[in-house]
């Protein structure tokens, strides 16, 4: 697609742009932790990434409530449903930083 074919892009390489938060929410094991995770019975959101595809946010959202959030608004996002929701907020093991940032954080919010 060409929308302005008078606009020149340069790229480093020929490789596909990808996003490795986003990619691995695809797989197997993403999907086996939203399963345990509901499983549980314990009220909860699930944060997910801007960059997952939609389809994986729609499968998500069926097994556990989802959110999306940016790298720019995850700390508003992660404390607002603390907050308002007394829920306990999903991030998956392998995505470090959000879980991070929840332990961090989200202990010191919560409503009881």
């Amino acid at each position: 697609m060409q929308h302005c074919p008078s606009v020149q892009v340069y790229r480093m390489a020929s490789d596909d742009i990808g996003c490795s938060l986003a990619e691995a929410a695809e797989t197997g094991l993403y999907r086996d932790y939203l399963s345990q995770a509901a499983a549980t019975g314990k009220p909860a959101m699930h944060v997910v990434y801007i960059n997952t595809s939609l389809k994986t946010k729609a499968e998500a959202h069926v097994v556990v409530p989802t959110i999306t959030c940016t790298s720019s608004n995850v700390v508003q996002t992660v404390l607002q449903v603390s907050l308002f929701a007394s829920l306990c907020c999903l991030h998956p093991p392998f995505m470090t930083f959000f879980t991070t940032l929840s332990n961090l954080l989200v202990p010191h919010f919560q409503l009881d």
